[in-house]
């Protein structure tokens, strides 16, 4: 029987070489005519029969067959799929589901009944699949369970039973748009499209004031899922992973593969997600004339900066807090304020002179008091004398050189003061 209906094929198909009005005798692609040809040998060959418990050769059930016909023409799809997944499965290899109805059937189209029936159409009146296990055994011992038969012959083809027809279409003809979201920068560059299988490079001259474009982040629209080291999960998947998304930078080049998308045609929109990284700006300490200024520090754009509580220090002056300008008298920022400009900057140090109104010297001993009142007078401080004695011995209002000698001599007891 099987040798008689490949006979019949193989004049219809010669015969059909001669082209016709109304028919495509050869598929669109290379692959799936060796998709066509694996079945006719395979439904030839009686040693393949009908399982569906046993369904990954050498029997094979409705939608194993089929599947084994295009993954052995190199078509990469994944696992063995059945009649209710075949569709998800082949859409991610190129092929197209059109609704019954929707266009003309075409050799290497395959009829598809989720969660019933598949079979594959070879043109020219003529289909090819496996049907039933008829003597319960395996192999095909009446030629029938596995065969290549007229549509005549095959009422489920003829009476159109099946809902959608699966066409190779090539993953060259799906275009997916993908759209840049720069998250309040500015985005010069709008859509662009990328194929299936080819390469497109991400560029996008985003601009936000204060941040830096460290990438970009890619979301899928149709599940809202987002690409990842472990592929594309959720926002609750990647926490509960404790992974990041995946970040982009410009000039990237990626490939559009089939793990992209979780169907053809089904996947098309896609979003980039802008990924700013705030500046950093330094903020610096000048103890300005002083010692113990604190360390440099950073300032996180958007994000005021606690100044330190650590104060510097110098000999005759009192810090007052810190000011841009070393010049300044009054401090703009005390230790323990808010920093809140977003730049880089040095803070200087604003000192007070310490100021001693009077000294009072003891005529009648040199000691560790006295030496001290003299070393504040050596430091230029304004000082008088106990009694009203004053140290300017001159009366000319300033603590001369010649005053401190006198000072000096008297000290060592060889003048009094007055």
């Amino acid at each position: 029987m099987k040798k008689i209906l490949s006979a019949v094929l193989s004049i219809a198909i010669m015969v059909a070489l001669i082209p016709l009005s109304s028919m495509q005798v050869h598929a669109a692609d290379q692959k799936v005519e060796w998709a066509i040809e694996w079945a006719i040998e395979t439904a030839n060959d009686d040693s393949h029969g009908y399982s569906m418990s046993s369904r990954n050769g050498p029997n094979y059930d409705c939608s194993s067959f089929v599947s084994y016909a295009f993954k052995n023409a190199g078509f990469a799809i994944k696992g063995v799929p059945n009649s209710s997944s075949m569709i998800s499965a082949f859409s991610k290899v190129g092929f197209k589901a059109y609704k019954k109805g929707e266009t003309t059937p075409r050799r290497g189209d395959i009829y598809v009944q989720p969660g019933s029936h598949v079979e594959l159409y070879l043109g020219d009146g003529y289909c090819a699949g496996a049907h039933e296990n008829t003597d319960g055994k395996s192999g095909d011992s009446k030629g029938d369970e596995i065969d290549v038969r007229p549509l005549s012959k095959c009422s489920w083809c003829r009476n159109k039973k099946y809902t959608y027809i699966l066409r190779y279409e090539g993953p060259e003809t799906y275009t997916y748009t993908f759209t840049y979201n720069a998250l309040n920068g500015s985005t010069p560059e709008g859509n662009f499209t990328a194929h299936f299988g080819k390469e497109f490079t991400i560029h996008n001259s985003a601009l936000k004031m204060g941040y830096t474009l460290a990438g970009w982040n890619i979301q899928r629209g149709r599940d809202n899922k987002w690409l990842t080291v472990d592929g594309w999960l959720t926002e609750e998947e990647i926490l509960k992973k404790n992974i990041s998304k995946n970040a982009y930078l410009n000039g990237t080049t990626l490939t559009f593969g089939e793990d992209w998308t979780s169907s053809f045609g089904a996947d098309t929109l896609f979003t980039l997600y802008a990924v700013w990284v705030p500046d950093k700006y330094s903020v610096k300490f000048d103890a300005n004339g002083g010692l113990n200024a604190p360390e440099s520090t950073l300032k996180v754009h958007g994000n005021d900066l606690i100044l330190s509580e650590i104060s510097p220090t110098r000999s005759g002056y009192t810090f007052l807090g810190w000011a841009e300008s070393p010049s300044a008298t009054v401090p703009t920022y005390l230790p323990g304020a808010s920093y809140y400009s977003n730049e880089e900057t040095t803070l200087y140090a604003v000192w007070q002179k310490n100021v001693i109104d009077s000294v009072i010297f003891n005529r009648d001993l040199v000691n560790t008091t006295t030496l001290a009142a003299f070393k504040l007078v050596l430091s230029g401080s304004a000082c008088t004398s106990d009694e009203g004695a004053s140290i300017d011995y001159n009366q000319d209002g300033i603590v001369s050189t010649l005053d401190l000698a006198k000072l000096k001599l008297h000290l060592a007891g060889i003048e009094e003061l007055g």
